[in-house]
């Protein structure tokens, strides 16, 4: 029988339907926010400038506004800073594109605070070099240890720093048993924000930024984007070019600006030309807007790259239309096999980490995540396979009680990227998958089930399910990404530097507009929570540097 491959799944999922929804195109993928991709450009000189780096001029400024500080992006970084430069007498203006505060920050979890009071308090100091040593290892070397050490010094003063303004956490204490750092306790998570206590997540520590901005009636510009920087013959920075809401240009003149603008998430060209990856075959959870514009702006002020330019922060598997953390796509997540656009097995698909397993996906073209229907009732009464649960994916919801019936309300509303078919042949013919590759995959798997070891893959033998009765699933994902964390080089003082290694006079870089702190890949292992952690951080250290440059 020749099957439709994008015909709509008619029968019910219980029934086990033989048709399908779908497409070989994974339409949707694209980044929240991003409106097409567009490619590398030469100008009329014959000189390549990256597709990035491509745009408008943004005129001549109709008002000139002078402050001692000048903010864009903000976020948590954006915020922390403008507090804390308040903290200090400086007379500081935070310029922000969209009409709230929050950005990339708000979909923080935790935040890396080693040798926080409540460690200390229980016994767990941790010796920042061997911890240091331990983080320039797993990232290759490419960050600066100088750099490291200096934020990780201050993050215990940042801990208290939170607190004091009303920041709650979580888990502060070291977890025994707990792997890695969440056993040394140099992680906490952020609490309240849900009306019951529990975990807010970086939205309730945004809230307590914002109400504490609002209370000390601080200048925060919204609908204000930062678009150039402007600068003196000697390349010294000398305030930043934004557009307000009615399109009136306005230079904010300053002694030194602080870029934090939340990456270049939202951007296809960004992540197609300094990530290289394909933007049409991943997703974020992320608001739209993250379009590197400090990226930009340091770039064209003479920034050089930092090594670890392209840095995605990967979670791995997502099923376009859940929202990440859900039941469905924590289901979904789970450690079944996994194959390529060929039908090929390539990975351990029960890693757990969920950084290490979404740079282990980044370069698939397609990846189909395969369940035989057991694997559904499993992970739906069992709380995933073999208790894999939520943990994987990174997720807040259980799969328990939930996932097959969020999977049949998916399937009725049409998603193209569920393939449900009654044999495996029918399965690969759907997927655009050679059918005998993809039954050769199926049948090794399947021996591998029966030897209890996975001889090719490493995968914990608790993991290894059969795929043997039908109805067969096929979830076509897109390879999950929470921020980005790459672009511009700075120095140990959070200094904008040039390709010779040089200061741009009064340019600080901070937050996820740079590329300090990691190599190719989040380092979830050794610095759970570091991302937000250093946009407080920088945004303190930054402050604390332009006051001190101020006042002599």
């Amino acid at each position: 029988m020749e099957l439709d491959r994008r015909s709509f799944l008619k029968g019910s999922l219980v029934a086990g339907a033989a048709a399908v929804t779908g497409s070989t195109a994974l339409a949707g993928c694209a980044p929240n926010g991003s409106t097409g991709v567009g490619s590398g450009a030469t100008n009329a000189g014959d000189e390549y400038v990256p597709s990035f780096m491509q745009r408008e001029p943004v005129g001549e400024p109709e008002e000139t506004v002078t402050a001692d500080f000048v903010i864009c992006g903000a976020g948590g970084c954006g915020l922390a800073a403008l507090i804390q430069a308040d903290d200090l007498g400086l007379n500081a203006i935070l310029l922000e594109k969209k009409a709230q505060a929050g950005g990339t920050f708000d979909f923080a979890a935790m935040s890396f605070f080693p040798n926080n009071k409540y460690a200390i308090e229980a016994g767990f100091k941790v010796d920042y070099n061997d911890l240091i040593k331990t983080i320039m290892t797993y990232n290759h070397y490419i960050p600066s240890y100088t750099l490291l050490k200096n934020y990780m010094s201050e993050t215990p003063e940042t801990f208290d720093w939170c607190e004091a303004l009303g920041i709650q956490f979580m888990y502060m204490k070291p977890q025994p048993g707990q792997p890695g750092p969440f056993g040394l306790g140099v992680s906490a998570a952020f609490a309240g924000g849900t009306g019951e206590g529990g975990t807010g997540g970086g939205s309730a520590a945004v809230k307590v930024l914002v109400a504490e901005v609002e209370k000390r009636g601080l200048d925060i510009r919204y609908n204000t984007p930062a678009k150039e920087l402007t600068q003196d013959a000697d390349g010294k920075i000398t305030g930043v070019l934004a557009i307000d809401e009615t399109g009136k240009v306005i230079k904010f003149e300053a002694p030194a600006v602080l870029l934090c603008t939340g990456g270049w998430g939202s951007n296809p060209d960004f992540i197609r030309d300094l990530a290289k990856v394909d933007p049409d075959r991943v997703i974020s959870p992320g608001y739209d807007g993250r379009d590197g514009d400090g990226v930009y702006m340091a770039r064209k002020a003479g920034c050089a790259w930092a090594r670890g330019d392209g840095t995605m922060m990967f979670y791995g598997p997502h099923i376009p239309g859940p929202t990440w953390g859900e039941a469905l796509n924590t289901g979904v997540y789970q450690p079944t096999l996994w194959v390529n656009e060929k039908g090929h097995r390539f990975m351990n698909e029960g890693l757990g980490n969920f950084a290490e397993t979404g740079n282990a996906i980044r370069d698939v073209k397609r990846l189909f995540v395969i369940q035989a229907s057991p694997d559904l009732d499993t992970i739906t009464s069992d709380d995933g396979i073999a208790g894999f649960g939520a943990s994987g994916a990174g997720g807040s919801e259980s799969p328990k009680d939930k996932y097959k019936e969020k999977l049949e309300e998916e399937i009725a509303r049409g998603n193209d990227h569920i393939f449900v078919a009654e044999s495996i042949a029918d399965l690969a013919a759907i997927t655009g998958m050679d059918p005998a590759v993809l039954q050769a995959t199926v049948d090794r798997y399947n021996e591998l089930y029966a030897k209890g070891e996975d001889e090719d893959f490493q995968k914990d033998a608790r993991y290894l399910t059969p795929i043997e009765t039908g109805p067969f699933y096929a979830f076509e994902c897109c390879d999950g990404f929470f921020t980005t964390i790459g672009g511009v080089k700075i120095d140990e003082e959070i200094r904008g530097i040039d390709e010779d290694g040089n200061v741009i006079e009064g340019l600080y870089v901070a937050g996820c507009d740079t590329g300090a702190l990691c190599g190719d890949i989040y380092d979830f292992t050794s610095a759970p929570g570091e991302q937000s952690s250093w946009a407080l951080t920088s945004a303190r250290l930054v402050a604390k540097h332009v006051a001190a440059k101020l006042n002599g």
